[in-house]
């Protein structure tokens, strides 16, 4: 024993690495921060014969002032293999395997000129066309072009503020960065913007779950129980095929790429989260269920709107079969979404019950991750999807808006972005419950809002410059990559912290370095998921659970014409080439009548 002490009191200056004092920092839903206060964190490699108590009664006399705390001590040494490793390994074998097979034959097929239709199911795994798929445009007007760069800048944004916040448990040279962001108007955007960007990513999720469900009622025109299932297994097979196996490389594979003095104590830590709570992910209940700690955190939101997903098909059936009555339940389901949060909110602050975050300066109720109190932006996704379905007219009509509406739409959406952005969390909820609680209800809203505008004026042509960049083609195949990246991020995240061993100096310019770095490394990683997983998911959900044309059905209207017609009534439309011209002039041009039923039936 007093060999080793010898040892390790000799190697001391070498290999003890002061990685400084850690500044506690607010969690963000489904993230875990374990610091209160400020304290001296050490991590240091030793010589195996140095006792885990002989260098903590070393570092006590050393540091005679501060109390001295173990947190975590392992031996470097190999990972056995138990059943999840080979089952998984044995996974991803098979998998390997429909690459090559699958690869080989589309080659072989294409030099013989056999085609697409031909090869099938058999092609699925190709390798070649999954690249050319990759890399494919989407025709014009069968998807929402201003979708996919919105879309795209929200994934952006996401890993800005997701990066910012991991850092933010980075051992710093200088603490209060982090903490001097957050508390500048300017830094809110970056600090607190995830929150916000799940909201505008809910409110596309609503939109495209309302368009994609009226537009294929307009092929199946009915909408059984089988139907119903159908509807179900597509998100499902669309979605957790690909979860599956990011949870499968944290619980396998993640804690095998490295090592270090801080490597286990991070990455085993996620193993061990992932290992025993898959089945609240692959199950997405782990906004209800977190566990703790949780596996992989950011994917509460993802849980949150599979379950408004599910939750759906109560509006969007109304919407479709009777619009008047959908329309009043989709009313009554926001004034609800609106009213859980205001409650929630001033409840947990007149009863004084535990913050959401280490910081408590939200103004969101404890269950913020439940989403119950997400449900305001993807009802207002739902909103959008409706009209955008319903102002799209068979005979390429377009919607003409008055140039007032449309300045005082964007000057609206503008200021309503800016205040619910600014907004968030600047009043706690024990010092100001009531000014809390409308804030917890109503910013949600005013985002929404803003971010509807933006689609449905881009959408119909008042977007300008906006709608160029948000529809720029190079957009589409990066927007394919976006549920990857999400995916994977945190994956990246516990792997910089693990390989970390020295003090980290941040700096605006360092962290914008950094956030390019991970973009490229996420999206290659985000490519081969996309290629080898979720296209050949999305590949069975086309052949298997999309409804099939049903002959001699010419309607391809929700609810019949007049349910659409009930909102051209109150709208004036202008065929393409009247509208061109009206806005090249910049009057109001020759006088058109409004469309009435006799008249858009006619065309």
């Amino acid at each position: 024993m007093t060999t080793a002490a010898g040892v390790a009191s000799f190697l001391l200056p070498s290999f003890l690495l002061l990685l400084g004092s850690a500044q506690a920092s607010s969690a963000a839903p489904g993230y875990q921060a374990n610091m209160t206060g400020e304290e001296d964190t050490w991590a240091a490699c030793w010589p195996r014969s140095c006792a885990r108590g002989v260098l903590q009664d070393l570092l006590r006399r050393r540091l005679p002032a501060r109390g001295v705390r173990v947190r975590h001590c392992g031996l470097r040494q190999g990972h056995s293999w138990d059943a999840a490793d080979i089952a998984f390994a044995s996974l991803l074998g098979v998998l390997l395997v429909l690459l090559v097979a699958s690869t080989a034959f589309d080659v072989v097929a294409t030099k013989r000129n056999i085609p697409d239709e031909e090869k099938a199911w058999r092609a699925w795994f190709s390798l070649v066309k999954g690249c050319r798929q990759l890399g494919a445009a989407a025709c014009p007007g069968l998807t929402l072009a201003s979708v996919h760069g919105l879309r795209c800048l929200l994934a952006l944004w996401v890993l800005l503020a997701n990066s910012y916040r991991a850092d933010s448990l980075f051992p710093a040279a200088n603490p209060r960065f982090f903490s001097e962001l957050a508390g500048a108007w300017w830094g809110k955007p970056i600090a607190l913007g995830a929150g916000q960007a799940a909201d505008a990513f809910l409110l596309l999720s609503g939109a495209l779950a309302c368009h994609c469900f009226l537009r294929d009622r307009g092929v199946d025109e009915t909408f059984s129980p089988a139907g119903l299932c159908k509807f179900y297994a597509c998100r499902l097979v669309r979605l957790t095929p690909v979860y599956a196996v990011v949870v499968g490389l944290h619980c396998c594979l993640l804690a095998r790429l490295g090592s270090g003095p801080t490597w286990d104590a991070e990455a085993g830590l996620a193993r061990d989260a992932c290992r025993s709570g898959w089945w609240r992910n692959l199950l997405f209940v782990n906004n209800y269920l977190p566990g703790d700690p949780q596996c992989m955190g950011q994917t509460w939101a993802l849980a949150a709107d599979v379950q408004l997903f599910a939750l759906s098909p109560a509006v969007l059936y109304p919407l479709w079969k009777w619009a008047d009555r959908g329309k009043a339940v989709l009313a009554a389901c926001s004034v609800l979404a609106v009213a859980a949060p205001f409650w929630c909110t001033y409840v947990a602050a007149v009863y004084d019950l535990r913050p959401a975050s280490a910081g408590g300066t939200d103004v969101f109720p404890p269950l913020e991750t439940w989403s119950l109190m997400r449900a305001t932006p993807y009802l207002g996704g739902i909103a959008l999807g409706y009209v955008l379905h319903c102002t799209k007219c068979p005979t390429k009509l377009t919607i003409w808006i008055p140039k007032a509406v449309v300045v005082g739409g964007w000057l609206c959406s503008a200021l309503l972005a800016t205040a619910a952005v600014l907004l968030s969390g600047e009043y706690p909820r024990a010092d100001y419950p009531m000014t809390a609680a409308c804030l917890a209800g109503l910013c949600p809203l005013a985002w929404a809002l803003a971010v509807a505008w933006c689609v449905l004026a881009c959408e119909k042509g008042y977007g300008g410059c906006l709608y160029d960049v948000l529809s720029w083609r190079g957009f589409q195949p990066l927007g394919r990559l976006c549920y990857g990246v999400f995916l994977l991020q945190d994956m990246l995240f516990v792997a910089r912290r693990g390989h970390s061993g020295s003090l980290q100096h941040f700096s605006h310019f360092s962290q914008i370095e950094r956030i390019i770095g991970d973009a490229v490394i996420l999206l290659t990683l985000s490519a081969v998921l996309y290629v080898t997983v979720e296209l050949p998911s999305i590949s069975l959900c086309k052949h298997f659970l999309k409804p099939a044309p049903r002959r001699g059905s010419n309607s391809s209207l929700s609810g019949g014409l007049g349910g659409q017609l009930g909102l051209a009534r109150n709208i004036q439309f202008l065929s393409n080439d009247s509208f061109a011209a009206r806005k090249n002039r910049g009057g109001p041009g020759r006088k058109t009548s409004p469309v009435t039923p006799a008249t858009a039936a006619a065309r």
